[in-house]
């Protein structure tokens, strides 16, 4: 019996000490911790030639005020050591209600370091300063684009890369062609009717669900993230890739397992079934 009590006590500290680590690190070091999280990204679309190409993808900053830019200039430091070919912005630059320290922002976006183009697109949080925001962008030397499509090029080939708002079909803007099409659209619920247009599709706004529990997922479920909130997923043959975000909200500032991250996708070429 003393033996069995002892187990008992052993497992009742092992339990505590797991809820005082977690709530340690989900207070004191998840609002600021960033890893980098890659993907490959394989597709029949895919030629020799685009193989190999590395697409960064960061989305939600969510900037709140002054405290958040030395984390900032961190974020861009850490992407310039990953090796990148494009960088894609996905929305939530700002999260307070004015747009503050311009100059400083301006200066730490510039700093991103690709050949191959810097585009950004807005987000729910962007739309209250849709003039500021592009300014700064444009000074940025970063491409806002909105409901429209970029042909990419890469070494001899190239890819269609489409950004559509979060009520706007991604089909109205795809070009007609056989090329991969590549999607970044804010909120992810989007993925349901883009599925059929896409090959692969670019969000965030979830900030991957906030608390993200094994077998369960996401946890927080919203607007434009109800269904897809984490992670990557497929359907209809196109694929989903959803960003933990940058940085969380002044109201939603912590989580457990679903980092704050940088996505690298690597695109990968398919070889394809002789008949």
């Amino acid at each position: 019996m003393n033996r069995f009590k002892k187990i008992g006590r052993v497992g009742l500290l092992v339990l505590v000490l797991c809820i005082v680590v977690s709530a340690s690190y989900i207070y004191f070091i998840s609002p600021t911790h960033l890893k980098v999280t890659h993907y490959t990204y394989t597709s029949e679309k895919i030629d020799s030639d685009l193989s190999g190409m590395r697409i960064a993808y960061l989305s939600d900053f969510n900037l709140n005020d002054d405290s958040d830019l030395t984390y900032f200039k961190k974020v861009i430091t850490k992407l310039n050591k990953q090796p990148y070919d494009l960088v894609i912005l996905g929305g939530d630059l700002f999260e307070s209600i004015e747009v503050f320290k311009t100059k400083t922002i301006i200066s730490a976006l510039s700093k991103i370091d690709c050949d191959y183009g810097k585009f950004a697109i807005y987000g729910d949080q962007d739309l209250e300063h849709k003039k500021e925001i592009k300014s700064i962008y444009t000074q940025a030397g970063i491409e806002l684009i909105k409901n429209t499509s970029r042909t990419i090029y890469y070494k001899n080939s190239s890819f269609e890369l489409v950004a559509c708002d979060d009520e706007t079909q991604v089909s109205s803007v795809v070009k007609k062609t056989n090329q991969l099409v590549i999607d970044v659209t804010h909120q992810p619920d989007s993925f349901k009717t883009n599925a059929k247009s896409v090959d692969l599709q670019l969000s965030g706004h979830s900030l991957g669900g906030s608390f993200c529990l094994p077998l369960i997922g996401g946890i927080k479920k919203d607007t434009g993230f109800k269904t897809y909130n984490h992670g990557k997923c497929t359907k209809d043959n196109a694929t989903l890739i959803v960003s933990n975000g940058i940085k969380g909200t002044e109201s939603r500032p912590y989580k457990l397992f679903c980092s704050n991250e940088i996505v690298i996708i690597k695109l990968n070429a398919k070889t394809k079934k002789s008949k």
